[in-house]
């Protein structure tokens, strides 16, 4: 959205939108006519796409009124924005926050807000600089946004701030739906929310994302996700009934061999390999 005054800006021709669009990414940077020229009519000789650059700056100057001479500079060999307020320019000075304190935070959380989708959304020129210059920007900005968002889905879940980490870990993993960070800090913040049935959905849509997108099953690591989202209890039944003797606790174990030197007179183990490996883990000796 483009206001002068106060008034938000009429339809603009592409092309100008264009430009604008272009202008406003540079930060404020002069850029020369002949780049203008050569992004915006690529398909034209040189002197006719400096003549379509002038009238596009006729028509940008129409649309922004009174102010056009202090923000639209034009000058002999270049052109840039001055003294105007862009998103992207606050949006990238507020990424640029660490996140480690309470103003930090805010910082992060305001740059996530003003995110509100891809950059210059749904508008296409029929000219392949353009499209190329647009489709890299639109990347730079998705890359930043999905560290801020991790940043700040991170400074959340460490301060214990449930409902606000599910909302972030949501648009993540809404951007990115093969980020392992966004999957993991969001089942961790519906189960620390108690929203464990919604964690394990999470987890399901995961390795339906990875099967669909990359045909590959969870790794590993992903797997050991699935029991830590279970109720404690039932995580705990579940493990005591599939658990051998010789998985029990190390403490256990030692206190078992103990009771078996006193009724043996400390006469049958000693020495032998399965006191050597406690206490890692206790094979019963033969009697």
């Amino acid at each position: 959205m483009i206001t002068s005054g106060g008034n938000r800006l009429g339809k603009l021709p592409k092309k100008a939108r264009g430009l604008l669009g272009y202008l406003a990414a540079q930060g404020g940077q002069a850029v020369s006519r002949e780049r203008l020229a050569d992004l915006l009519w690529p398909y034209q000789g040189s002197e006719q796409a400096r003549h379509s650059l002038r009238n596009c700056l006729l028509e940008l100057r129409k649309a922004l009124g009174f102010g056009a001479g202090e923000h639209l500079v034009a000058e002999f060999a270049s052109c840039r924005l001055h003294g105007v307020e862009v998103d992207l320019d606050r949006f990238e000075r507020l990424a640029r926050s660490r996140g480690s304190g309470p103003g930090e935070l805010g910082d992060l959380g305001q740059a996530a807000g003003l995110y509100r989708g891809e950059f210059l959304a749904d508008f296409h020129l029929d000219s392949e600089p353009f499209q190329e210059w647009l489709a890299a920007e639109r990347d730079r900005t998705l890359v930043l946004v999905c560290d801020v968002l991790q940043r700040l889905a991170a400074a959340q879940d460490a301060a214990g701030e449930a409902e606000a980490a599910i909302h972030s870990g949501r648009r993540l993993v809404a951007l990115d739906p093969l980020s392992e960070f966004g999957q993991r800090v969001l089942m961790r913040a519906y189960a620390r929310a108690g929203r464990r049935g919604e964690a394990l959905r999470q987890y399901k849509n995961c390795s339906e994302t990875l099967k669909r997108e990359l045909g590959v099953a969870p790794t590993p690591r992903r797997r050991r996700w699935q029991p830590r989202l279970l109720a404690p209890g039932v995580r705990r039944k579940r493990q005591r009934a599939r658990q051998p003797c010789a998985a029990i606790g190390w403490r256990r174990a030692r206190a078992a061999v103990r009771r078996r030197r006193r009724i043996r007179g400390r006469r049958g183990c000693n020495g032998r390999a399965c006191c050597r490996a406690l206490p890692w883990r206790w094979r019963p000796c033969a009697i």
